[in-house]
């Protein structure tokens, strides 16, 4: 599920594409936030599908080849391995999956190839070949086949990202997802599907007022920030730079419950993922300087056991 990191991160995805484009419509800006979250919970049924579906190639390539006694250069029986693992059975039966499936109406049908392709790049692995002769452990199989054969796999991301530009980004915190609820199924004996949210309505919260704080203050906070960097042309801080700390700043100032070391520890560390590798030191320097100044004009209020002297 997500935590606030993702969050966060998603909501300055969506400023960076609200300021890009010149738009003014907030209320269709929040909208297309919302959408991108819920693409991400798409992802994660999408890639259980595909494993459901490599299950089913498999059956029906080892039918084929029974059939017209192709049994391979050593005259064996091909051997199934995909489709009598225990999870792919949970997959297969599990009522709630596919009425999720038919919700979000996601497929395989127009990039069955991959399904092919995948499972061809499978034969030729030892790791294949040792489970296809040995009773393995299915928890260790599927990571090794999430992290090697599909999360390493860069011609399957770039599909991946074709068919939704943020995926990419998402894609190894999704495998995350996968191996998660791989091993939490096993354990149980039934298809565990995670949550996107923790809380559904809190986060969903806390996205919607950390969008729309930042972009209402943009004015008051471009004009501290600008009083804090008098040496610094405004134009030329990075917009990503001028965004974290907006954001930073919404935090700290109408978000009661979070501490402010937090909310500016957090903001420096997403600025090394997508910001320059000065962003760091300067965002620190100034949103430190910031919070002080705020708290000692009391605008800084903080609510909460522990949180009353943040």
């Amino acid at each position: 599920m997500l935590n606030r990191r993702h969050l966060r991160i998603k909501v300055l995805q969506e400023l960076y594409a609200f300021y890009q484009s010149g738009n003014s419509d907030l209320a269709a800006a929040e909208k297309n936030l919302f959408h991108n979250l819920d693409k991400i919970y798409e992802l994660y049924i999408f890639m259980l599908l595909f494993v459901s579906e490599l299950c089913e190639f498999e059956k029906s390539f080892i039918e084929e080849r029974v059939q017209k006694k192709y049994y391979g250069k050593q005259g064996e029986k091909p051997e199934d391995v995909f489709s009598r693992l225990r999870f792919c059975g949970l997959l297969t039966n599990d009522r709630k999956f596919a009425a999720e499936v038919k919700r979000l109406k996601v497929s395989w049908q127009t990039e069955h190839q991959w399904i092919q392709n995948i499972y061809a790049r499978l034969l030729k692995t030892p790791e294949f070949e040792k489970a296809a002769k040995t009773k393995t452990d299915e928890f260790a199989f599927l990571s090794w086949f999430l992290e090697k054969m599909i999360a390493s796999q860069e011609d399957f991301r770039n599909m991946i990202e074709e068919k939704n530009i943020h995926w990419d980004e998402e894609f190894d915190f999704l495998c995350h997802m996968l191996e998660k609820t791989i091993k939490d199924s096993l354990h149980a004996g039934a298809l565990k599907l995670m949550r996107l949210f923790r809380d559904e309505k809190d986060d969903k919260d806390f996205v919607r007022d950390l969008f729309l704080k930042t972009i209402l203050h943009s004015e008051e906070y471009q004009a501290m920030i600008a009083a804090r960097t008098q040496h610094w042309e405004v134009d030329r801080i990075a917009l990503m730079d001028n965004l974290l700390m907006k954001m930073a700043l919404a935090e700290i100032s109408h978000f009661p419950t979070i501490p402010v070391k937090v909310s500016i520890n957090e903001y420096i560390d997403i600025s090394k993922d997508y910001s320059t590798p000065k962003s760091r030191e300067f965002i620190n320097g100034i949103i430190d300087k910031l919070a002080i100044g705020l708290r000692n004009e009391g605008k800084i209020v903080k609510t909460g056991r522990g949180l009353i002297e943040q």
